[in-house]
């Protein structure tokens, strides 16, 4: 599992995104959260990734989308009234304490998800297609709170 999550990891290096390690070292960052999703060999969509920053007030999520020439940004500002739920369903289904998602077909659509707060960091490696149980709890949440760390490239910004 864990060459699952160094080759999602190379999507946000090759698109020129900070490690989230990095990420939590910026002046007022409390919590950042990053979701890097390949997606199966049979889909259109490009590879993305969504990082979640939690500052004093405010979240901030930033979606980079994987794009021919360039790399395609939508920035979205979540009052903390967003953020919180999600944070605390996560950590209600054992998101910190979570083992990857076993027996991950190679082929199909993977999240990397990962979590880094002070000196803490975990990370998660699932396949929506194939999640069962608190793994696909995990998924749920993400489209339940976090629709924006999923969706596609906007229409408007595609590249051909």
């Amino acid at each position: 599992m864990r060459a699952h999550a160094d080759a999602l990891r190379l999507i946000s290096d090759r698109l020129g995104l900070p490690t989230l390690r990095d990420e939590i070292k910026r002046p007022g960052v409390n919590e950042a959260w990053r979701l890097t999703i390949r997606f199966g060999a049979d889909s259109e969509r490009a590879d993305q990734v969504a990082t979640l920053t939690i500052w004093h007030a405010a979240s901030v999520l930033e979606v980079v989308y994987r794009a021919p020439s360039t790399a395609i940004r939508a920035k979205h500002i979540l009052p903390m009234e967003r953020y919180r739920p999600f944070a605390r369903r996560m950590l209600e289904l054992g998101f910190d304490r979570m083992d990857d998602q076993p027996g991950i077909n190679p082929t199909s659509e993977i999240w990397l998800i990962e979590r880094v707060a002070a000196h803490y960091h975990h990370d998660l490696v699932v396949s929506p297609p194939g999640a069962s149980g608190p793994h696909a709890e995990i998924v749920d949440c993400f489209r339940k709170h976090l629709p924006e760390a999923i969706s596609p490239q906007p229409e408007g910004d595609r590249t051909a």
